[in-house]
């Protein structure tokens, strides 16, 4: 954790989340290098069935959309195996994106945390394709700054391996991403990443 500062500006925080478990050494590292200030730590502990219950709810509302009551079912089921917000947020953006037809159940979902981001990077490397998700990714990740929008397409448009799979599917006038592309993405991706102005 080096790359966290110790001294901030007036007026500027950081929030870092990361799991308790002590098989994690996270949070140990954090707490070391913040030794005296107990009271910035804030443990978010787990959610009820009946919060997040209405947290879908409401997002199903704001998003005017619905599911049935077996796909409800099997997200309460889901969320009872990891209460936890985090999970919440993402298996909620997932379900956002069901449809009546669909049958889902609690091994669509995930039942871990680790296996509602491998499903999710796993459709979206379905979707975009691997190359894509995994080089576009890693830009993001290896950034320090974050990158613009103009930044990732040129980036992308010189990575072959990236350009090699585009141009199977798309009839390219020049070697270049096409803008559609990278905005499809970040539609696609707008909970895990964030836009800065």
């Amino acid at each position: 954790l080096l790359w966290l500062p110790l001294e901030l500006p007036p007026h500027v925080h950081i929030i870092i989340s990361t799991n308790s478990d002590e098989k994690y050494t996270s949070l140990a590292a954090v707490r070391s290098l913040l030794t005296g200030h107990n009271s910035s730590f804030l443990e978010v502990g787990q959610l009820s069935e009946q919060e997040a219950l209405t947290i879908l709810r409401n997002e199903l509302n704001n998003k005017k959309r619905s599911i049935t009551d077996q796909q409800i079912v099997a997200f309460v089921e889901a969320f009872k195996r990891c209460p936890y917000p985090l999970f919440l947020k993402m298996t909620i953006t997932d379900a956002i994106k069901w449809t009546s037809y669909q049958t889902i159940d609690v091994s669509k979902i995930g039942e871990t945390m680790t296996n509602v981001v491998t499903s999710r990077f796993a459709r979206l490397e379905r979707d975009h394709g691997e190359p894509l998700i995994r080089r576009a990714v890693g830009y993001i990740t290896a950034s320090r700054q974050g990158l613009t929008s103009n930044e990732m397409e040129d980036i992308m448009s010189l990575d072959d391996t990236i350009m090699d799979d585009v141009v199977t599917t798309y009839k390219l006038s020049r070697r270049r991403i096409p803008t559609l592309l990278w905005i499809r993405l970040q539609e696609d991706m707008n909970d895990l990443i964030t836009e800065c102005w």
